[in-house]
């Protein structure tokens, strides 16, 4: 009922043209709104008309206080944006005869110029389109809110084939493209960028998933409709040539963000009526988060802390959360593109500087790409003015003390893009405005520093109930909420970092960043979306002191508590699953599979985490001799002299191919030898191995043939030697069903493990001691870890397992 209000009953609101026009139809002249292959929606956010979300239909109530005071129309009524009226119109061609149309709800079918029928349906009905339907009109309309909104048009069979052929071809050209423009050398890489899209993509699909077929009407009263509506308005003014009004963006002055306008402009270009562009977007933040914490963290932590970012919002108060951002994306808000665009300028700087955790690039710093993100990052969200001056002051000054003329210059040129801002404030609106006329008012700038002042005042004259202390008060509680209290600790150690001795510099200048952002939300909104980044960069430097500081302290003050804390119920297993070593070693393969092909590398990289080799290394002794029965493509062995540092690492395999993939890896023939073996060869010499591995190699020798090949390792090993077995438990039934389907799809053999009690009985009665025996998880892969010793020469011929306790 809003046209009911006599407000909206001025000229402009009348609706200049009954066809609205399309980002679709922006690279080409259709006769209506846009050219189409086929119809199908059931809401109005499937229909994609695009220009719902222009500010002439931003019908929205004002805030309830206000109705509360007018109780005027808006208080008895309820706008509701997602259920305007609309008509969708088709224009029947030749291509659609033979298909059909189908629709629920009211219909209106050309039966002749200028004469319609009316075809209401409660329930869906189809209809075949005729030769004699060709150049009529359909309407479909969407004017009741109680009535269905559902309308498919289908071409005919041989169109649709033609269409699905097409739709082929697009997907091989995109491939091709990425293929040409992105190097892969290791699959490895794939994991990160896997991951952001899939999170991404999964909390769209939770929050808005009309949004991933293209379109969301936004929410009246919201600044996402007045970025779109501005974005809307430059593209459609760019496609007519009018250049003036294309840039002058929808504001002689700038007061919204005046980057999110063009960034929705080129995504219309680009994606037509839809929010692709911004999606995408939102996918290279956790990317860029990545490449910065590498420069922090090891490894591990990074890892762990991504995998959190991703998909275990603990830390959302903080910022780091995924989920926030795709939140904003989904309203319209130019948050994650803009604070996307400042990780990206600090991960590009951090990969140039060297770390403790990450050698510096030897390529020059690519800093006009620095200077263009730091300007597209103010652009987006000028809260970040403060720290980006701060950013550049610090990389100018380092990149003159060192001379680099040409870089420096670059980063000039790369951030002078964001004069356009003032130049467009002044051409148009003849003021000079430095960035948005937001930044003054009293909405944004809650508390101005003369607040602070009269504030400080009051304190003087102890008047503890004056109005601006009040305020100030007021703004630090909405900065830091009584249950957010604990982020001020966090806050204490960017302030440790800064001031501390010990830090390096580029670390102390990224706490210098982060305390700016705090600073500007001293004066400005504190809340929600304007101080995600500002306690992200808080968190990390958190992380940071926790790492190099408090851990290193508690172990060197306190080691037995840090023992028993390290043993508790259900953090010891956390540590051991998440924080364990098996992704730093998936890691470490990853930098050597490169010669060994795609299938064989991706194999080697991911066997550490399937299978319990971190826990085989930790029973290797430094400078001892490693035989590796099964040895693949040489996984193990490389951990073994890497991580482990053996003097030696031998093994066989019966895959000429893996063998062939293990001598790829870099190591000399004295370090590393494998050969290959056929199974009726049996095990060759072992006598100088001191510990012989035996890991996921059981389970595929056959039920009959398994005693026999343990004795013939036993015969072969010397006296006093150890044999590390770690298999399958077939006693535990889940798992080991899932591993023999795993077996059956990637070796192509239905393998046949034994529960650990068997595995023990048949080492025993080969003649080895069974000196330790644990229970190891690798995923939702059930191992048995079983340490066996050859007796030496003169002792008993079989000796009571004597199993080992662990740590906790």
């Amino acid at each position: 009922d809003w046209w009911q209000d006599p407000r909206f009953r001025s000229p402009r609101f009348v609706v200049a043209r009954a066809f609205a026009p399309s980002a679709d139809a922006l690279w080409r002249t259709p006769k209506y709104s846009r050219t189409v292959d086929a119809v199908a929606f059931h809401s109005q956010d499937e229909a994609r008309i695009d220009a719902i979300n222009r500010k002439a239909y931003n019908f929205h109530p004002p805030s309830k206080k206000a109705r509360h005071l007018t109780r005027d129309f808006y208080a008895t009524t309820e706008i509701k944006r997602s259920a305007m009226p609309f008509f969708v119109m088709v224009d029947i061609n030749s291509a659609l005869v033979g298909g059909k149309i189908c629709w629920r709800g009211d219909l209106l079918w050309e039966q002749s110029p200028g004469g319609f029928s009316l075809n209401s349906e409660a329930d869906r009905t189809c209809r075949e389109i005729t030769d004699q339907d060709q150049g009529k009109r359909v309407f479909a309309l969407a004017i009741d809110p109680d009535k269905p909104r559902d309308f498919t048009v289908s071409p005919n069979l041989s169109q649709r084939l033609a269409l699905w052929t097409m739709l082929a071809l697009r997907s091989v050209g995109v491939l091709a493209i990425l293929i040409a423009l992105v190097s892969i050398e290791t699959a490895t890489q794939l994991l990160l960028p896997i991951g952001a899209v899939l999170s991404t993509l999964i909390t769209t699909l939770l929050y808005w998933p009309s949004l991933l077929s293209g379109f969301r009407t936004q929410d009246g009263g919201n600044d996402g409709l007045t970025h779109e509506s501005f974005g809307f308005g430059i593209s459609q003014a760019a496609a007519r040539g009018d250049f003036w009004h294309a840039f002058q963006g929808g504001e002689d002055i700038f007061f919204y963000m005046p980057g999110m306008r063009y960034l929705r402009g080129l995504e219309d270009f680009l994606f037509g009526s839809t929010s692709f562009g911004v999606v995408l977007c939102t996918m290279f933040v956790p990317i860029f988060l990545y490449l910065l914490m590498r420069k922090l963290l090891p490894l591990r932590w990074s890892v762990v802390l991504i995998i959190f970012f991703l998909f275990i919002p603990l830390f959302e108060r903080f910022g780091f959360a995924q989920f926030l951002y795709v939140r904003e994306m989904c309203k319209g808000f130019p948050e994650p593109m803009g604070y996307g665009a400042f990780l990206g300028a600090l991960a590009l700087i951090a990969q140039h500087l060297p770390s403790k955790t990450a050698p510096a690039a030897d390529s020059q710093m690519p800093t006009a790409w620095i200077g263009l993100a730091l300007a597209l990052s103010v652009a987006l969200r000028p809260n970040l003015a403060v720290a980006c001056a701060l950013l550049l002051a610090m990389l100018g000054i380092w990149l003159l003390a060192e001379r680099r003329w040409r870089e420096l210059l670059l980063l000039t040129l790369g951030f002078a893009p964001i004069l356009l801002i003032p130049f467009h404030n002044w051409y148009f609106g003849e003021r000079l405005v430095p960035l948005t006329s937001a930044a003054f008012n009293p909405t944004n700038l809650v508390t101005p520093p003369s607040t602070y002042w009269s504030a400080l005042g009051e304190i003087f004259r102890m008047d503890w109930a004056g109005p601006n202390l009040a305020r100030v008060g007021r703004h630090f509680g909405n900065w830091n909420q009584l249950p957010d209290v604990y982020r001020l600790p966090a806050l204490f150690a960017t302030f440790w970092v800064l001031l501390r001795r010990g830090y390096a510099i580029p670390l102390k200048g990224l706490a210098a960043v982060a305390l700016s952002m705090q600073a500007v939300l001293l004066f400005y909104l504190p809340t929600g979306r304007y101080a995600y980044l500002a306690w992200l960069l808080v968190f990390l430097m958190f992380v940071v002191v926790v790492r190099e500081g408090l851990l290193p302290w508690l172990a060197q003050n306190y080691p037995g508590s840090s023992r028993r804390l390290a043993c508790l119920p259900g953090l010891r297993q956390v540590s051991g699953v998440v924080a364990s070593s098996r992704w730093f070693h998936a890691h470490q393969l990853n930098q050597v599979t490169s010669p060994m092909g795609f299938i064989t590398g991706l194999k080697t990289v991911c066997r550490p985490l399937v299978s319990p080799l971190g826990q085989v290394l930790q029973l290797l002794p430094r400078g001892s001799r490693v035989f590796d029965i099964g040895c693949g493509s040489g996984g193990l062995l490389h951990l073994a002299l890497s991580d482990a540092g053996v003097s030696r690492a031998a093994g066989y395999d019966v895959s000429t191919k893996a063998v062939g993939a293990a001598q790829t890896l870099p190591w000399s023939a004295e370090q590393l030898h494998v050969v290959h073996r056929t199974p009726n060869e049996g095990v060759p010499d072992i006598a100088d191995a001191d510990y012989v591995t035996l890991c996921d190699v059981l389970h595929h020798v056959p039920p009959e043939a398994k005693a026999p090949f343990l004795k013939d390792i036993t015969e072969k090993m010397r006296p006093g030697a150890v044999l590390i077995v770690a298999d399958i438990d077939a006693g535990r039934r889940g798992g080991s069903w899932m591993n023999q389907l795993h077996d059956l799809v990637v070796s192509q053999e239905w393998v046949a493990p034994v529960a650990a009690p068997v595995a023990r009985s048949m080492l025993q009665q080969a003649g080895m001691i069974v000196r330790e025996e644990s229970f190891v998880p690798s995923l939702w892969y059930p191992h048995y870890l079983i340490l066996a010793e050859k007796p030496p020469l003169g002792s008993a011929a079989l000796a009571a397992a004597n199993v080992s306790a662990a740590p906790c």
